[in-house]
């Protein structure tokens, strides 16, 4: 009972850890000063809120960011609006969804173990733009959370709970594009229920309306996504995708092994990825445990929306640290369906847990240099910030410096944003 309990307790305490490290880096690096989007999605929207509710679905880039807008409105109702707390809030999206896998997959069918490997994997800091930029944390975490939401509960057989997946579905759509992918793999399920249940006249009496309601949710938030839809400036043509396939299908592959971080590197963990999960299917019942599956067809289904709208910036944006949450959440699911399925073996199971868990610490560690970019990045932001409120030009961290500089502007009017000079020690004497 004792070791039992010391067991337990050391593999807890192995879970907690990486998230713990990477919450200090969270903290540690957050600065309440704009980045990039930060102006456009955050200030520039507050500035311009005049109580519309047409404004929260303006297109940002191919997106309806109705959610991160929301968060930012409540935010502002605290004035002065400080951007550390939406980055904090934003990367409490982690913590959800990885309360979620574990709940999901510790069902004693799978190695208490195999929890580690993922926490290290999963916490790591491939995703390190994100971490301390509030809007890429509220847009890209929330939307593979919501979207894990709605694939885990639009299966219930309870008829509420279906309907609340649904609902999660059209808020994860309306948090970043790729949401609505994962209403189509609800649809793809139900269509696989009604084909296989054609026999048997109850489950169709069940399955045909939950297959039509997806149907009918996920067309009108497609359709809502296309309404006024204007392409967005200096972005490719999907015919500049199509015209060049095998490009589009070395984004497709390196964006689901982008956790590997070097193209090459990617594109073969992008395809073992659809290897493995070619062999699960064909291997298990998969109707038994469907999330899992249903999950990595989402970030297949993601893959190749990105591939199709994104790939003409070239195949090194697929590997983009703002996309690897959505790698790294497929990978996740296929270990520990492994391990449910018994994939392994049970007598290397545990053996083969505690291989991965040490190369998911050396992955871990070797993410950690990160660190280096993230203080290189709060430098960066506390330079132009200082330099801003000393009335230099061309330090903020937008594309645009005029335009950067109105939006603070008009936010210190308003009395939305107060710049505050950052308090920098001398280059010599900084230590990160």
């Amino acid at each position: 009972m004792k070791y039992f309990r010391l067991k337990t307790a050391v593999e807890s305490a192995l879970v907690i850890l990486p998230a713990a490290i990477y919450w200090y880096a969270v903290v540690r690096h957050s600065v309440n000063i704009p980045y990039m989007d930060d102006y456009d999605t955050i200030l520039d929207f507050l500035n311009r809120w005049d109580r519309s509710p047409g404004m929260l679905f303006e297109q940002h880039n191919e997106h309806r960011i109705v959610f991160s807008r929301t968060v930012t409105l409540l935010a502002g109702l605290v004035k002065p609006v400080d951007l550390k707390w939406l980055v904090y809030c934003g990367n409490a999206a982690t913590i959800v969804l990885f309360g979620l896998i574990l709940r999901r997959n510790q069902d004693g069918s799978a190695d208490s173990a195999a929890a580690i490997p993922a926490a290290f994997l999963f916490f790591s800091f491939s995703h390190w733009e994100n971490m301390t930029w509030a809007a890429a944390s509220l847009q890209f975490f929330y939307v593979a959370l919501f979207s894990f939401m709605c694939i885990s509960w639009a299966i219930s057989p309870k008829n509420l709970i279906f309907t609340a997946g649904l609902a999660w579905g059209v808020l994860g759509s309306f948090t970043g594009g790729n949401g609505i992918v994962a209403l189509i793999a609800v649809v793809a399920y139900y269509m696989a229920q009604a084909r296989s249940s054609s026999e048997a006249n109850m489950e169709l009496r069940r399955t045909f309306p939950r297959l039509l309601l997806s149907i009918l949710v996920t067309c009108a938030v497609g359709f809502e996504y296309v309404r006024n839809y204007l392409a967005p400036a200096h972005h490719p043509e999907l015919s500049r995708a199509l015209a060049q396939p095998v490009r589009l299908a070395l984004y497709f592959f390196a964006f689901l092994g982008s956790y590997m971080v070097w193209v090459p590197l990617a594109v073969l963990a992008g395809i073992m990825t659809c290897l493995v999960f070619g062999y699960l299917v064909m291997k298990n019942p998969w109707r038994w445990n469907p999330v899992p599956y249903l999950t990595v067809l989402y970030v297949i289904g993601c893959a190749g929306l990105g591939a199709l709208v994104r790939s003409g910036f070239g195949v090194q944006q697929a590997v983009t640290s703002r996309y690897r949450i959505f790698s790294i959440l497929a990978l996740c699911m296929l270990w520990f369906e492994s391990h449910r399925v018994d994939l392994m073996g049970v007598r290397s199971r545990r053996r083969i847990s505690l291989t991965a868990a040490c190369l998911a610490v050396v992955m871990f560690a070797g993410t950690l240099f990160m660190t280096i970019r993230l203080a290189e990045r709060r430098n960066e932001l506390e330079r132009g910030m200082n330099a801003y409120m000393n009335g230099d030009a061309g330090k903020l961290s937008y594309p645009i410096q005029d335009i950067a500089r109105s939006i603070l502007e008009d936010s210190t009017r308003l009395g939305i944003y107060h710049p505050e000079p950052a308090l920098l020690q001398p280059e010599g004497e900084r230590v990160d």
